[in-house]
C-alpha cells in the first residue's frame, strides 16, 4: 500500500480543519449602550426640526436635526475614524442629505424614522456635534 496518498489526505483534512470560520473578535465598545459613529448604521426616531446655523463670515443656512426622545451617547467602534469621540447626554442631531434625497425639509416639525451613519460635526457651521448622513428618511408613523 502507497503511504504518499495517505499522508496528503490527512495533510488534506488537517489544513482544511485549520481553515474553519473562526468567530469575528467582538468590540467591546458595541455593547456600551450607546449608538455608534461610522461604520456602523443607526435607525432613530425623533421630531425633524430646522434651526438657522450661521458661520462667522459665512451666509445662514438652514440646517434638519432630529431631536431624539431622550438623551443617548454615541461612541466610537474600534474600526471607526480616528477623530471620532464619544460624546454624552446627546438629543440633538443633524441630519444630514444626500443629493438624492429631495424634499426633506418639508419634514420640518413631524416625527420621522431616520436611517443612516453617525459622524462627528465639526467647525462653526455645525449644527449639533454629531450628523446622521441620511439613507433612509420618512414619517415615524406610516399613516402620517
Amino acid at each position: 500500500m502507497n503511504k504518499i496518498p495517505l499522508m496528503m489526505m490527512a495533510l488534506s483534512a488537517l489544513a482544511l480543519s485549520a481553515c474553519k470560520q473562526q468567530p469575528a473578535p467582538v468590540d467591546p465598545v458595541a455593547n456600551d449602550g450607546c449608538l455608534h459613529y461610522s461604520p456602523a448604521q443607526s435607525v432613530l426616531v425623533g421630531k425633524a426640526y430646522t434651526k438657522d446655523v450661521t458661520a462667522p463670515g459665512k451666509m445662514t443656512r438652514k440646517a434638519l436635526l432630529l431631536k431624539l426622545d431622550a438623551p443617548t451617547c454615541v461612541s466610537p467602534l474600534a474600526s471607526s475614524h480616528a477623530d471620532f469621540k464619544r460624546v454624552d447626554s446627546i438629543q440633538d442631531i443633524e441630519l444630514v442629505a444626500q443629493s438624492d434625497i429631495v424634499d426633506v425639509f418639508k419634514l420640518d416639525g413631524y416625527r420621522v424614522r431616520a436611517k443612516g451613519a453617525l459622524a462627528t460635526e465639526q467647525g462653526d457651521g455645525a449644527a449639533a456635534p454629531v450628523g446622521l448622513t441620511l439613507l433612509t428618511i420618512g414619517p415615524a408613523d406610516p399613516n402620517q
